[in-house]
């Protein structure tokens, strides 16, 4: 857990913006900072002793409601809408670099950000019906 902070803190000193909560908050509070965000992050990680594995969260509901880009562990499965529009990380290491090219690197987060929009609205209520009933 220490490790994760202090590699959070040397993002922020690199001016990244990340916001993470250590306690629940209010609904109201969760969808102001989800609107703003660049990035959905799913980076729970269980270490089994055998092998290291993702767990299930709601990462995938808040990319397609937020219409944002996601961080993903590698090896977690995703339907194949969300091919172009997540980004996978094998480890911290490699998590930590890669939010520091999404820094120096502003267009690759515009690019991901248009192709989230198009897969939320894919996933709209109307979009969704249609596709459902024909």
């Amino acid at each position: 857990e220490h490790v994760l902070k202090g590699r959070i803190n040397k993002l922020i000193e690199h001016g990244m913006d990340i916001r993470y909560y250590e306690y629940f908050i209010d609904v109201n509070v969760f969808d102001l900072e989800l609107y703003k965000c660049d990035y959905i992050l799913s980076n729970i990680l269980i270490d089994d002793g055998q092998s290291i594995q993702s767990k299930e969260t709601a990462a995938v509901y808040h990319m397609i409601r937020g219409a944002k880009p996601g961080i993903f562990p590698n090896g977690f499965k995703l339907d194949s809408d969300f091919d172009h529009t997540v980004l996978y990380f094998e480890n911290y290491n490699q998590i930590h670099s890669l939010f520091e090219e999404l820094t120096k690197n502003k267009n690759k987060t515009i690019e991901l950000k248009q192709l989230a929009l198009n897969v939320s609205l894919k996933y709209a209520p109307k979009a969704l019906i249609r596709t459902l009933i024909p």
